[in-house]
Parts: C-alpha cells; structure tokens; sequence
C-alpha cells in the first residue's frame, strides 16, 4: 500500500515521504497513531502546496535573519543618559533598552533572551554586548555619553 507520511517514523521515512508499507503495517500501527495516510490525489497536491509555502516562509525567516544579523554587525546605539562627574550612570543599561534602542534605530525585533548581560551596563563609554541568534554570536557595539 502506498501512503505519505505525515510525521517523521524512525527506520521509514520523513515527513512528506511517499512510502509502499506492508497493508497490516499501515493499517495497524501508522494509521491509528496518525502517522501516515493513504495516497490520494488530492492529498498529494495539499504536501507539495504546504512544503512550498514552508519552503518559502524559511527563506524568508532566514533573509529577515541575514539582515538582521548585517545591521547588528555594522551598527553602533548610542545611549544617551545621566551620569556622575565620575561617568558612572544613575540607572543601568539592561537587555530590554538595549532591545527598544535597536528596534528603535534599526525598526529590528530582536528577542530579550538573544541578548546576555552579567549585569546591567553602569558606565558612560563604549561596550560590546554578546548577541545570540539561531545559536551563533554576534557582538552589538553600544556607545553611551554622559546628557
């Protein structure tokens, strides 16, 4: 019996795969547990249609992330805060500011998460903060002047 498969099943196949499986084997155990369905017509043109569009949508994940990752690398936010004579700022800089100025300057949504503070930026000059996007870092470089 020919079926498509609808989950990944370890030893059989990937999920969109055509596969000749055993009657009993299908009938018993891939199609109680909804792992597979019959081959159709119909159902043949419905996964080509959903894997183009999620074809599709990761290529436009992946560009939104490519120029996200581009802005980051070449951009410097400046902050502009109160601070002592000494430079040492009375509120600190923590990730959610960080994430408000980028989106802010560079109209770019990045995640709080993605962005790893030991502890909140207290001083006026140049830093860089570490930033994570799909498991690789990035460096975001942050100026702050004394107001």
């Amino acid at each position: 019996m020919e079926v498509i498969l609808l989950k990944d099943v370890p030893k059989i196949g990937s999920r969109g795969d055509i596969k000749k499986i055993a009657d009993g084997y299908a009938r018993n155990y891939l199609f109680p547990k909804n792992l597979a369905a019959k081959v159709t017509e119909a159902l043949k043109a419905d996964f080509i249609k959903q894997t183009k569009s999620a074809e599709k949508s990761k290529l436009q994940l992946k560009n939104d992330e490519e120029r996200i990752i581009a802005q980051i690398k070449k951009s410097d936010l400046l902050f502009e805060e109160k601070a002592s004579d000494a430079g040492r700022l009375f509120k600190g800089i923590n990730e959610e500011e960080i994430v408000k100025k980028v989106k802010e300057v560079h109209k770019l949504t990045l995640d709080a998460n993605s962005i790893k503070l030991e502890k909140p930026i207290k001083e006026v000059g140049k830093h860089t903060v570490p930033v994570t996007i799909n498991n690789k870092q990035y460096s975001l470089l942050i100026s702050i002047k004394q107001k």
